[in-house]
């Protein structure tokens, strides 16, 4: 539990140990798609109908945004200042081109990207964990796996503060 949580049961208030939302609606998840003018990969789909964004994933991503608020990475302020960040430093040219190709799903410290020309046979789009600060991209075969592996180290992270 974190430090909000905590306090709620302190007052004697319920906590809630679900991290996600209310599931997404088809109807959004056809009007954010269309906003695009892109299919979501099945694994995030299958997330939205579930719980339409999930909050306090690690310390480096806040929360995995709710359908309507999906972006291409291209289009936010942070991405495109990103994207002009390094479009300015020479040798920079792939992060350059894949940072103008995936829609932004998160992001806090780090960004959570989803890359719509790294189709695989199940038709999920590759996946990417990107952290500015050290300017290291992480692939993954999906949204799937890059989900599983930060909630893996959300528990390991866990395991040592329970250590301590």
């Amino acid at each position: 539990m974190d430090e909000v949580q905590l306090g709620a049961l302190g007052r004697g208030e319920r906590v809630e140990s679900w991290l996600g939302e209310a599931p997404a609606r088809e109807e959004a998840l056809v009007a954010s798609e269309e906003r695009l003018g892109a299919w979501f990969p099945p694994g995030l789909r299958g997330l939205f109908l579930a719980s339409d964004g999930w909050t306090h994933l690690d310390d480096c991503v806040e929360d995995v945004h709710p359908c309507g608020r999906v972006v291409w990475m291209r289009d936010s302020d942070v991405g495109t200042r990103v994207i002009e960040t390094y479009d300015s430093i020479p040798g920079n040219e792939d992060d350059v081109q894949l940072f103008r190709r995936p829609i932004e799903i998160a992001r806090g410290e780090d960004f959570w990207l989803l890359d719509p020309t790294g189709v695989g046979p199940d038709g999920e789009w590759a996946a990417y964990e990107f952290a500015p600060k050290y300017g290291d991209t992480t692939k993954y075969p999906s949204f799937s796996a890059l989900f599983h592996s930060a909630y893996a180290g959300m528990e390991e992270d866990q395991d040592e503060e329970d250590m301590d």
